[in-house]
Order: C-alpha cells, then sequence, then structure tokens
C-alpha cells in the first residue's frame, strides 16, 4: 500500500451513524479505495475525591454515608487507564456502498478491587486491554445504514447525546452501552437539510437464558441547516445540528416460577417483559453561520427516559437489590437463570419476582468561546432513581437505594488540534431507602494527545 498520509473524501464518510470513535483520523495508507485508519488519544488523568466510593468513573454506584471508613476519607487517583486505541478500513469500491470495518480498545478492562486480587501498583500501570467496539459498518447512497458487531445501543441514539464531561463518562442519569448487536437503519434527506432517520435493531440479550435479545428502536429528525458546535470530551469540536430523538427498548427476563404450594420444587419457569423509552434533544440556542466556525456557540443537550428493567444501560446501577427472593420459599440460588444484579427484586415473602422501575433525566449547556480562543465551558445535571426499590429488599436493608444524582461543570481548552487539557469539579449524592443521603466531590485535571 502506499503511505500518502492524507484526508479523502473517503475518510470523510465515516458512515453516518458516527463514527465509532472520539477522536483524530489520520489515514495511515490507501490503495485501491481502501483507506486503513488510525485513531485515539493518550489521556492523563489526575483525580481528588472528597470519600473512597470511587475508582475512575462515577456512574451510577451508590456513595459511601459520613460515618463509615469509605465516607469519612478522601482518595486521590492519577490514571492512563482511559486512553484509546481505534483501528479500521474503509472502503468504497464505486457499486453504491461505503464499507467500514473497525476495532477499539482501552486500557479500563476488568479488574478485581484493589487489595482483592490486584495491587495498586498493578491496577493503574499495568492495567486490563478492554475492547469498546468492534464491527462492520455498510452505508448505500441511498440512505440504508447496516451495523454487525459491538456498538453504541441504539436505545437513546447513543453516544450523540452524551454530556461532555472532563470526567470519566457516564455519570447518573446518561444511558451509556455499547452491545453486540445487528442493526438496520434508513435515513429520508440530505445531511445539510431536514433529514429524518428510523432505525431497528436486535442485541445482546440481558440475560441468555431468556432466550430472547433485546429489540430496540428508534426515530430522529434532524435539521441540517441549524448548527451548534457541540463535541465530546476527547472528541472533534464538529458543527452539530438540531436533533430530536424517541427510542424504545423491550427485553425478557425468566426467573423460576413458584408451585401451586409455593415452593419450586417443578423446574418450572416465568418470563416477563421489560422495557423503555428514551426522549433526546439537542438544540442550538446560539447557531453558528459556518460550519467551520465554533465561536460563540451555546448548545442545549437533555435526555429523559423511563421504564423497568434496563440497568444494563446505566452504568454501575443496582439499588444494591440482589435479585434473589427474600422469603422463606424463594428458590435456591444455585437454581436461579443466571442475571445480573439491578434488573429484578422479589417483595418479603413473595413467589412472584418484580421488575426494577427507572427513571432518568439529565440536560447540559456547552457554550464555545469567541473565534479564536479555543475553549468551551459545559454544566449540566443528571439523575436516576427508582420508586420500587424499598420494597424489593429485606425490610432492615439499610443499604438499598433509590437515587443517584451529579451536577458537574468544567473547562476544556485546545492548545494545538492534538494537545488538549480540561478541569472539572463533579458533585455527586446517592439517597438510600433510609432517606440518609451520602455525597462526593470530586476535582479532575486531564490532558489529552489526539490523534
Amino acid at each position: 500500500m502506499s503511505t500518502k498520509i492524507y484526508a479523502t473524501s473517503l475518510a470523510a464518510a465515516a458512515l453516518t451513524l458516527g463514527a465509532g470513535h472520539a477522536g483524530a483520523t489520520t489515514v495511515l495508507a490507501e490503495k485501491d479505495n481502501v483507506q486503513a485508519i488510525f485513531t485515539g488519544f493518550a489521556e492523563f488523568d489526575v483525580i481528588h475525591d472528597s470519600t473512597r466510593s470511587l475508582k475512575e468513573v462515577v456512574g451510577n454506584g451508590p456513595i459511601a454515608k459520613k460515618g463509615s471508613y469509605e465516607g469519612d476519607n478522601g482518595r486521590t487517583q492519577f490514571s492512563v487507564r482511559n486512553s484509546r486505541l481505534g483501528f479500521g478500513l474503509l472502503t468504497n469500491r464505486g457499486n453504491g456502498w461505503k464499507g467500514k470495518g473497525y476495532i477499539e480498545l482501552d486500557l479500563l478492562g476488568y479488574e478485581p478491587e484493589v487489595n482483592a486480587g490486584v495491587s495498586e501498583a498493578g491496577y493503574y500501570q499495568n492495567p486490563t486491554v478492554r475492547m469498546r467496539h468492534a464491527y462492520l459498518q455498510a452505508e448505500s447512497n441511498d440512505g440504508w445504514n447496516l451495523i454487525a458487531g459491538q456498538y453504541w445501543s441504539l436505545f437513546g441514539w447513543q453516544s450523540d447525546f452524551v454530556p461532555s464531561t472532563v470526567g470519566y463518562a457516564p455519570i447518573p442519569g446518561v444511558l451509556y452501552e455499547r452491545t453486540p448487536q445487528a442493526t438496520v437503519l434508513k435515513t429520508w434527506g440530505a445531511s445539510d437539510d431536514a433529514n429524518f432517520t428510523a432505525g431497528l435493531s436486535l442485541s445482546r440479550p440481558i440475560q441468555r437464558e431468556s432466550s430472547t435479545p433485546n429489540v430496540d428502536a428508534g426515530l430522529r429528525f434532524r435539521l441540517g441547516n441549524y448548527r451548534a458546535a457541540y463535541t465530546s470530551t476527547s472528541g472533534d469540536v464538529k458543527a452539530e445540528p438540531l436533533s430530536i430523538a424517541l427510542s424504545g427498548t423491550s427485553r425478557q427476563i425468566t426467573r423460576p416460577k413458584a408451585d401451586a404450594d409455593g415452593t419450586y420444587t417443578k423446574h418450572k419457569e416465568k418470563s416477563k417483559q421489560a422495557s423503555a423509552v428514551a426522549v433526546n434533544v439537542l438544540i442550538p440556542l446560539i447557531s453558528i453561520s459556518k460550519a467551520d466556525d465554533a465561536g460563540n456557540s451555546l448548545a442545549l443537550q437533555a435526555e429523559f427516559t423511563k421504564g423497568t428493567g434496563y440497568a444494563d444501560e446505566l452504568s454501575g446501577w443496582t439499588g444494591n437489590v440482589a435479585g434473589v427472593a427474600n422469603g422463606s420459599t424463594a428458590p435456591a440460588a444455585a437454581n436461579l437463570p443466571n442475571l445480573d444484579s439491578g434488573f429484578v427484586g422479589y417483595k418479603a415473602g413473595a413467589t412472584d419476582f418484580t421488575l426494577v422501575h427507572l427513571q432518568t433525566w439529565n440536560s447540559s449547556l456547552q457554550y464555545h468561546l469567541p473565534t479564536g480562543m479555543d475553549s468551551w465551558v459545559t454544566a449540566g445535571f443528571a439523575e436516576t432513581w427508582s420508586d420500587n426499590v424499598a420494597d424489593l429488599g429485606a425490610a432492615a436493608g439499610k443499604t438499598l437505594y433509590t437515587r443517584s444524582q451529579a451536577a458537574f461543570g468544567n473547562v476544556l481548552h485546545d492548545f494545538s488540534k492534538e494537545i488538549r487539557a480540561g478541569l472539572e469539579y463533579n458533585w455527586a449524592r446517592t439517597r438510600y431507602v433510609d432517606n440518609s443521603h451520602a455525597q462526593n466531590s470530586r476535582v479532575q485535571v486531564s490532558t489529552w494527545y489526539r490523534f
């Protein structure tokens, strides 16, 4: 292959659903309408927390209460684990279809807790590689878009509406999941004008024993000639159009079914359908007149979701609900079909399971300072809560929590196209079923070299 290092129209056609990566793209080589691309960034983070509740990600997990060892003492972390590498091939064979194959890795792979199988030095200095994306994508000239592999969930039209935070995404109340899937989208209209997209996705079932894949569907309207600058913390600054999106998800959950006498001696199962809806908007409040000029631009981003059984979309959320029955008639744990925490619970003494109710919202403003300053600020608030978690644990279960909240403000500056730095303050709070609260204050300074 030749080693021409420049961007062409093929690289620009990185497919309309989103590139799946969050940095500048370098074309390593090009030949016969095939381009090899390389992308990513080296990230360095300094994080100080007022409690010892969190690792790098805030997420929806609980904050430790005051009066506990973890809640009364702070923590400082130096980390490079959010650094990423992405590799791909783009093709345009002139047959009406563009193709893309892409793999992206970071260093946030599964690790046991520090002091529970791994040292602090090993955790931060020798992290585990993790797969973020691995997919093929094909786009036709007449608006069809096909995706197969691990990619952003269609539910919530991820990741186009994720709030921009210096801290690792996600914070509470933000849909954030990449999962194996097969997705079909169809767009009507041009990208620089009004256009409409419909999509359908079959994705990894949240419980393999349910024997049924998750089903996601969505509709999205974009007004291409009305735009504002909007960017993820590590991504390129782009002129994003006004966008309004609706989406929904449906998934099946299976648990043992009790006999007539309330025992579980038969190998019978009962299934329930979990579902949720999401509404997303990106609204230019101060629009830009030129696509390449982000100066003096203000965008509003917001998301609302409501439903049952979608804890997998909300990183870290469990409510501390164990997901097994509390009564004496409960099935043996060894006989329960595997299911991650946070989806279902049992009321005391009940023989039938209950789906966990969830509701979230988040909103943020992103303002880009006047042209030439190469800086922007973002501020927002987000929240996840459940109205039935309190009923799904033991009566004395004060560790159950019903609400996770976060507020944040940050400022970022580009010293060059490659070098970026940011500062953020994040406040996070957890409300427990006994109405007690716990909160954490975080200050984070980060740098990126984007390539």
